[in-house]
């Protein structure tokens, strides 16, 4: 009897000590996360030619994920397109994605078009680019370093405001 509660009490120990250790450990960051490598994503233009985050690979990246029905994305796009006319010379590059509906793509130009923007626009009509950077609300904008790290991540944000305008010029 005293073997079989020795076993029992071992036994018990060490399941409490595997389940400790695996609560101990820290949890693996989430895709999208400051710091992390920024998850690659395809999108197409509004000439239809797809375009990846390798094709900015080596640039300083204003990524922003929209949608045309979004009040607060209509409210951020002036402060993008300022940014952009000021800093793209710098080596700025500001992508907008859409994630408006497949079939929008008028729309989108339409938009692009009302709001004079100059920046690259590109359409993800099957929004994967919501769950590749883990996203949880529209507009959504991330700072890509120019080795692929995301350095900043931002809701609904005025980009000429110091702060937002000074981490973007840190990166170039």
């Amino acid at each position: 009897m005293n073997i079989r509660r020795v076993f029992f009490a071992v036994a018990s120990l060490s399941v409490v000590i595997v389940l400790l250790a695996l609560l101990l450990q820290p949890a693996a960051p989430a895709p999208g996360a400051v710091g992390q490598a920024a998850p690659p994503f395809h999108a197409v233009t509004l000439a239809g030619e797809t375009r990846s985050l390798d094709d900015y690979r080596g640039q300083v990246v204003l990524l922003n994920v929209w949608a045309t029905w979004c009040p607060p994305c209509l409210q951020e796009m002036p402060s993008m397109q300022a940014l952009h006319a000021e800093l793209s010379g710098r080596g700025l590059r500001i992508v907008a994605v859409s994630v408006d509906d497949p079939g929008s793509e008028r729309v989108i130009a339409d938009f692009v078009r009302d709001q004079k923007l100059t920046f690259d626009i590109l359409h993800d009509p099957a929004s994967a680019i919501l769950e590749q950077y883990r996203m949880t609300g529209l507009p959504e904008t991330f700072l890509i370093s120019r080795d692929g790290r995301i350095l900043l991540r931002r809701y609904v944000a005025d980009w000429m405001a110091p702060e937002n305008r000074a981490a973007v010029e840190a990166a170039l």
